[in-house]
């Protein structure tokens, strides 16, 4: 992307690059977001509606698989600062709804997700809540089990 920016400044181009971070002087403007205020906000957000339910502890885990370096980094470091009772790890398994599901169903210690792919936020409450729905099933039918002991 650089060397397509130098060459249309070099022509007189006006350039302006949206999302990522260049130098200084690299374009005519730069729209990227300060990714530690994003991350702040982000963190804040999800941790306080974790909070909100009631829970004290456990992991929150970030998936994307294009993820920026930059924004796991700010995210982690914001949820280690301000909310150190969580736990930040990354995913990096397949974004499928039957990867996810078992994925999910694997780690009980999940209590948030910062989904950073397309179609992922879906994905991760669709898990959560087909996951969930397949343990209370399976905890109702185990309680309709008769004990052998019942005799």
């Amino acid at each position: 992307m650089l060397s397509a920016v130098e060459k249309a400044r070099a022509r007189g181009i006006k350039v302006v690059v949206p999302y990522e971070k260049v130098a200084p002087g690299t374009a005519d403007a730069n729209l990227a977001p300060d990714v530690e205020d994003y991350c702040n906000e982000a963190v804040r957000i999800l941790c306080e509606r974790i909070k909100s339910r009631d829970v004290s502890a456990g992991a929150i885990f970030v998936t994307g698989a294009d993820l920026h370096p930059d924004i796991a980094q700010a995210f982690g470091a914001a949820v280690a600062e301000q909310y150190p009772q969580f736990t930040v790890e990354n995913y990096t398994g397949a974004n499928t709804q039957e990867a996810v599901n078992a994925f999910v169903k694997a780690h009980p210690e999940m209590v948030g997700v910062l989904a950073m792919e397309e179609g992922s936020g879906k994905i991760w409450n669709d898990a959560c809540n087909q996951v969930q729905a397949q343990l209370q099933a399976e905890m109702e039918a185990l309680l309709a089990t008769p004990s052998p002991d019942a005799d």
